[in-house]
């Protein structure tokens, strides 16, 4: 009876306050900074890239509706299914130190999301990568300094065929407002 009491309870304050987010925006950001690596005693590629959000505006009841990596990659092979794994980046890292092996980036131990570009999408949309960090976006602009960037990993192209395109690794984040009104 009392989780019955409480439902209700959830319902009337739900009823109460209406939320709705004013126009979206959408903010573009280009990595700040990237890096390409070989995971240690693994076959997986590692490319680490930091996001700068400052650009994005920031206020009172900000929402996050959908924030992506945006990838188009040369060099995906079209006739086999390749994978792509996002984690977010637990430590700060800089691409010199990890280039020269003075340093690592620390990992997330589950992935965020993961992408599989089958022959048919290869086919449709080339070598198009697209994985959702919307929950990461989130984290980060309730704590900046919790900003470490993305490492994405795959097994099914090599540390050259990555790294003339870290550039080309778009964050895009579609976010609003919401207003607030009490009924």
């Amino acid at each position: 009876m009392k989780s019955l009491a409480s439902g209700v309870a959830m319902i009337f304050v739900f009823c109460v306050i209406s939320v709705s987010v004013a126009d979206a925006l959408v903010f573009e950001g280009l990595p700040t900074e990237g890096v390409v690596f070989k995971a240690p005693e693994s076959e997986s590629v590692m490319a680490a890239l930091k996001y700068e959000l400052s650009g994005m505006r920031e206020g009172e009841y900000r929402v996050i509706t959908a924030a992506y990596v945006i990838w188009p990659l040369e060099g995906v092979a079209p006739g086999r299914t390749s994978e792509f794994r996002v984690y977010e980046a637990t430590r700060d890292w800089s691409k010199d130190d990890v280039r020269d092996g003075t340093g690592s980036v620390i990992i997330a131990d589950v992935a965020a999301d993961d992408w599989d570009i089958m022959p048919l999408d290869f086919e449709r949309n080339g070598g198009l990568v697209q994985l959702d960090i919307t929950q990461l976006v989130e984290g980060w602009c309730a704590n900046p300094s919790r900003n470490f960037g993305v490492v994405v990993t795959t097994e099914d192209m090599t540390p050259e065929m990555l790294r003339g395109q870290l550039g080309n690794a778009r964050l895009i984040v579609r976010y609003g407002f919401y207003n607030r009104t009490e009924n």
